[in-house]
């Protein structure tokens, strides 16, 4: 699939990543370089990071477990002890 074919909230999704990363990685080079606030900055684009990975796995293994299974029949068993 082409960046272009891609749904908008994919791309918005894919670009909101760079740019926490972008900012994380800013906020540690600022930290090293005495800047306080820069460790606050890196913090709270690491952890809404995580929040945002946390959510698109909710997101997809609801949507997994919600769409239709297939028919299948059971396995037989092999254990005759």
């Amino acid at each position: 699939m082409k960046r272009e074919d891609a749904p908008l909230a994919l791309r918005l999704y894919g670009y909101a990543l760079l740019g926490l990363t972008f900012t994380f990685i800013g906020g540690i080079y600022a930290a090293l370089l005495g800047w306080r606030t820069g460790a606050f900055v890196a913090v709270g684009a690491f952890g809404f990071r995580v929040t945002l990975d946390v959510a698109q796995g909710v997101i997809v293994y609801r949507r997994t477990m919600n769409r239709p299974w297939p028919s299948v029949r059971p396995l037989q068993e092999d254990d005759d002890d």
